[in-house]
């Protein structure tokens, strides 16, 4: 971790620290009750002593010990300090929020580190904090190198290691806390109990902008107030630890002196240093006691101090961001609020930290910057209006300098109104209106004045006076609130700009630089609806301010009213602007660049919402959008809702940092999303991503063990996402699916048992009876004693039946002969050879003796009358036969009590509830598809969507029947890998079944809690049905043409500037779009660990031809198993 690392995480930390004391003050019940804040040690204003102070913040994806291992060194390199007498003892934090791996560190209720896996505290600290292996230096052990000092008897240093006493002691002043909350969801529920609990905070937007701000101010002001005596008693510290260190260097040496006249005086000296350590730390105790009392505040004060409508840029928030992130988070905030319209009376205070610039009179920086400040609104030959007000500067400096400066400046024939402070300040001529002389065009050829300028003692002493001021923007660290509360009882925007980093007239031009820089090298060409055409006049000035300028970068618009336009760099061409004779005087004009845009969202009054909206026009600059305005955009105001499976394929940042595109999980999942690509996209791999982040665990308890709420079916054709999830899911493949066949219904069982489409009439009417009436037979009602037929049971009921004695009860019919249109046999068991009639029974006795015909070879009635009925089911007979003595199919045609197995047992193995077979619950059931036959897939496909769509609509239907109104949902997500394959455009009725289910999930299973992923190499071929019903798209690479042009007419939103390009994504790299993300974004998908992959079925053909010859041993057993099959 470098030192800028380290850094971050002390301002982090600390960031971290007042958040969560400022929620500890909120939340409190009683106006009354009392907090006492933290104190910070040694941090002044201006220095930030990055390395020695007592809290560090760290987030990640899986908690390491390197991770925190320098924040504890740091830490343990302060409490040496405290050793050696320069600091004092005090406990020390690191925070951390991780989302796996935390189980690593134990720590009890209090954050202290205990031991762990047999292994103390101690040795944990030793070897994994304060043990470091440089490649330069080889193996560092902090914890023995001899830090701390004492003196011998002659006034010599003497250095030696720390004891294990004093690393105990170490120890249990440090708190570990690796499951703190995340900083950002920390600071979301902080701005939420702004909103709720200061009455004059109206919206999140005033929590984050005013109240916050005031709050982190107020905050640092009481870690580092300290009380008067604190002082004097830290010196007499210092002289005490002096002694202290005498005395122990006297100790020492007379325990080396064998000599025992030397020896007597160590009991002395240890009870003289005893009585020394006591006094430290009596003292230590009424300094912490004494400044505990100026840092402890009621929530009414609290209240009271921050509920104040003053803008407060703070440094901590400036040190966290950094100087650069920092200065655009300032002019954002001030051109949102339209604080810098040029018809605002604008004053600009600086304070003392300017004076090294503003005294610098040779180069004078302050005539360059006067002269940006004035070509905002004053500016010679420059258009005005009437309304246009110059800007006020204010300075903190003496009357001597004040009159050097206006000397410089009166030379350089600036125009600047003073208000004669120079010799007397006159109110009357400060608060005068400038004369503007305007040329026919409307531009200014003179003016009266084009600046104000004043110091500061000044402003303050006619603040009441000044006639004129809309906005105060203050770049002073000195305290402000004595200017402040006036400005704002008289209704002035003040903000106040609180950095260590801004000390130079240079640092605070970005104020003006952004209303100028854009105005001079574009042009807009054409606006309409679906695009905009913007001539870049000056390409290379261009470049140099947007330096990751390319196709499909995010662009902005923006209009003197803030208002923003964000599209996408769709095409360019060069504009060609040298003629013939330029180019025979060799000279060379620099080409121009056309841009066409496509719009895809806007931003109204600091909202961004999809779709176009018109700004006025011309427009005010054009840019390429920078980070804080796309991670603004791609923002998810409520972290429950956050799903993010990628960064930005386009790196917009100077620093090439990745932008994380956030989407509405509920709406990416709930509304049914589409997965397509050609082999080699990195499809599986995307899949596979989509659902590791969706089954993650969330809360605490979740990390410890707990499962979460997910319910994932995946269908997987080829055999290959197992790899993918490992123990976290249940694999069922052929040999230990439970289906069985008789919850199929009607269309499934003729689609797969019957040559549907050759089938006649007789062979579906008594496939459907047989099967109708055994149903009823294997399911009577009982009533007093007596069976009864159960009119309920249809041919579509999933109840159980016997397809062997539906394969004897077709064999007899295959026998029957006819009389008079009757089919009958002869019952031979019968003492009376009774006939058995082919009639629907009524009654149980009539349904019993039709029975027979399931279980008995019974021979047909041969008399006078008859003939044979030549039903001609020798096919259908043989081809039933086949199916059920097929070992392929043992997972759906299972025999005897195999066959009974109950429903709920059914639906449980598919929605992850443990079973009598399976004893743990599941977030992900993946159903090996690849082992099936393939006629069957369909059927698979088909069964288990309606399962599971008829599951939850019958739990809807109790919970409603049972008036729940707090209903505890369990959604179900099935994914269709390879769709196409079993849910095609086809009409074929082998396809009707399965196509209705998935249909019927694509129409009504959000109402429901099903949802849908289709995935896909061909959408082309997939039903229209289908994929209409999605909302969210994660579109990859697709190389066939018909593929690329239906799915361009099937995507909810128009972005042709990124999907003309379709067939030349990256692998990894994804259009996503759809309700769930605020615009369209081309996303590079997050990698997978490397032993997270699915397992690809590629087999290297070169690698292995190159091989030796393979016998093939296994070939016998492949052609056992083929003869079987055939």
């Amino acid at each position: 971790m470098s030192s800028k690392r380290s850094a971050e995480a002390t301002i982090a930390g600390y960031l971290y620290q007042f958040d969560k004391s400022i929620i500890e003050i909120l939340n409190f019940e009683n106006d009354y009750s009392q907090v006492t804040i933290e104190g910070i040690e040694d941090i002044e204003d201006e220095d930030f002593n990055l390395k020695s102070i007592q809290v560090k913040y760290y987030e990640g994806t899986e908690y390491n010990h390197s991770q925190i291992s320098e924040a504890v060194r740091y830490l343990f390199f302060n409490y040496i300090d405290y050793l050696n007498g320069n600091a004092k003892r005090r406990e020390y934090y690191v925070y951390g929020h991780y989302y796996s791996g935390t189980e690593k560190l134990k720590v009890n209720e209090d954050f202290t580190l205990q031991d762990i896996d047999g292994k103390k505290a101690i040795d944990i600290v030793k070897e994994n904090f304060l043990t470091y292996n440089s490649k330069k230096e080889g193996k560092k052990e902090f914890y023995s190198e001899k830090n701390i000092k004492y003196r011998d008897e002659d006034d010599n240093e003497i250095k030696r290691s720390i004891t294990d006493e004093e690393l105990e002691d170490f120890i249990s002043l440090l708190k570990i806390n690796i499951n703190a909350k995340s900083i950002d969801e920390q600071y979301e529920e902080l701005l939420l109990l702004l909103e709720e609990r200061v009455d004059n905070c109206k919206s999140r937007e005033d929590a984050e902008n005013y109240y916050y701000n005031n709050a982190l101010n107020v905050v640092f002001n009481l870690a580092k107030s300290r009380d008067e005596s604190s002082i004097d008693k830290e010196e007499k510290i210092k002289f005490l630890n002096k002694k202290k260190t005498s005395l122990e260097g006297k100790i020492k040496r007379r325990l080396q002196n064998e000599n025992s006249e030397k020896l007597e005086e160590v009991e002395e000296y240890k009870n003289e240093l005893e009585k020394l350590k006591l006094e430290i730390d009596k003292l230590y105790d009424e300094i912490e006691e004494n400044d505990k009392k100026k840092r402890t505040i009621t929530k009414k004060e609290f209240i009271k101090k921050i509920d104040k409508k003053i803008f407060l840029f703070n440094k901590w928030y400036a040190a966290n961001l950094g100087k650069m992130k920092y200065t655009e988070y300032i002019r954002d905030n001030l051109y949102k609020r339209k604080s810098l319209n040029r018809t605002k009376s604008k004053f600009l205070i600086l304070g003392k930290e300017f004076k090294n610039d503003l005294t610098n009179y040779e180069n004078v920086p302050i005539y360059k910057f006067l002269k940006l400040v004035i070509e905002d609104s004053y500016k010679i030959d420059t258009a005005f209006a009437n309304k246009d007000k110059p800007w006020t500067i204010v300075l903190d400096i003496e009357s001597e300098e004040y009159q050097k400066i206006l000397n410089k400046l009166f030379k350089h024939n600036i125009k600047i109104n003073t208000g004669k402070e120079e010799y007397k300040f006159d109110i009357d001529a400060f608060n005068e209106e400038p004369i503007i002389n305007a040329n026919m065009d409307g531009t200014i050829s003179r003016a009266s004045y084009q600046i104000k300028l004043i110091t500061l003692s000044t402003f303050k002493e006619n603040i009441p006076e000044i006639e004129d001021i809309d906005v105060a923007l203050f770049f002073m660290r000195d305290n402000c609130d004595e200017y402040l509360e006036e400005l704002n009882s008289r209704g002035v925007y003040s903000y106040v700009v609180d950095s260590r980093d801004i000390t130079t007239l240079e640092d605070i031009e970005f104020l003006f630089e952004n209303k100028n820089i854009y105005k001079d090298y574009f042009r807009i060409l054409n606006v309409s609806p679906t695009l905009l055409q913007i001539e870049v006049i000056k390409p290379q000035k261009f470049k140099n301010l947007n330096e990751n300028f390319t196709l499909g970068s995010y662009i902005k618009i923006t209009d003197e009213n803030n208002n923003s336009i964000i599209g996408i760099l769709k095409s360019y061409k060069i504009k060609e602007i040298n003629n013939k004779d330029d180019l025979a005087i060799k000279k060379i004009n620099e080409p121009s660049f056309i841009l066409d845009v496509q719009p895809v969202g806007h931003i109204t009054d600091n909202e961004f919402k999809k779709g176009n909206k018109s700004i006025t026009i011309p427009p005010s600059r054009v840019e390429i959008a920078n980070e804080e305005l796309l991670k603004e955009i791609f923002y998810i105001k409520s972290k429950d809702k956050e799903f993010c499976i990628g960064d930005l394929a386009q790196n917009p940042t100077i620093n090439g940092e990745r932008i994380n595109v956030t989407m509405d999980g509920n709406k990416f999942f709930n509304k049914h999303l589409a997965v397509v690509g050609s082999t080699g996209s990195g499809k599986s791999c995307t899949v596979a991503k989509i659902l590791q982040e969706g089954i993650k665990p969330y809360t605490q308890n979740q990390k410890e063990g707990i499962l979460n709420n997910s319910h994932v079916i995946l269908f997987d054709l080829h055999g290959e996402y197992r790899n993918a999830f490992k123990e976290e899911c249940r694999y069922l493949e052929a040999e230990n699916l439970k289906l069985p066949y008789w919850l199929m219904n009607s269309e499934e069982l003729q689609e797969y048992f019957l040559d549907v489409e050759g089938s006649d009439h007789n062979q579906r009417n008594i496939f459907k009876k047989a099967i109708t009436l055994n149903k009823k037979w294997h399911n009577l009602n009982e009533k007093e004693g007596q069976k009864e037929i159960n009119d309920n049971i249809t041919y579509d009921s999933s109840v159980y039946f016997s397809i062997s004695e539906i394969l004897c009860c077709i064999e007899n019919y295959n026998r029957a002969r006819e009389k008079d249109g009757i089919y009958t046999w002869i019952d031979s068991d019968n003492v009376n050879d009774l006939d058995i009639k082919d009639i629907m029974p009524q009654t149980y006795n009539e349904l019993e003796q039709y029975s027979k015909l399931f279980r008995y070879r019974l021979e047909p009635v041969n008399e006078k009358g008859t003939r044979q009925a030549n039903l001609n089911f020798t096919n259908f007979i043989s081809r039933l036969e086949n199916k059920i003595h097929d070992d392929r199919l043992k997972f759906l045609l299972q025999k005897g009590n195999e066959c009974k197995i109950e429903l709920a047992d059914v639906i449980k193995q598919f929605i992850g509830y443990n079973t009598i077979s399976l004893e743990e619950n599941k977030n992900i059931t993946i159903i090996d598809l690849s082992g099936m036959p393939f006629e069957v897939v369909n059927i698979v496909v088909a069964l288990v969507s309606r399962l599971i769509f008829k599951f939850a609509f019958e739990r809807k239907r109790v919970m409603k029947m049972n008036q729940i109104e707090e209903v505890n949902e369990v959604p179900f997500l099935l994914v269709y890998e390879e769709a196409h394959n079993y849910i095609p455009k086809s009409q074929e009725v082998k396809y009707k079944s399965v196509k209705e289910a998935v249909e019927r999930i694509a129409k009504e299973g959000r109402k429901y809690g099903v949802s849908a992923m289709i995935v896909s190499q061909r959408p082309s071929e997939i039903s229209e049905t289908i994929f209409s019903q999605c909302n969210s798209f994660v579109v990859m690479r697709l190389t066939n043409p018909v593929d690329q042009n239906y799915i361009k007419k099937m995507l909810p939103e128009d972005i042709s500037s990124i999907t003309d390009n379709i067939s030349g994504f990256d692998k990894r790299e994804a259009l996503i779009l759809g309700d769930s993300v605020k615009i369209p974004a081309l996303i590079k998908i997050h990698e997978l660990d490397s032993d997270r992959l699915p397992k690809s079925n590629d087999i290297n053909f070169i690698q292995e031809w190159r091989k030796d010859w393979n016998e093939m041993d296994e070939f016998d057993r492949v052609i056992s198993l083929m003869s079987k099959k055939c």
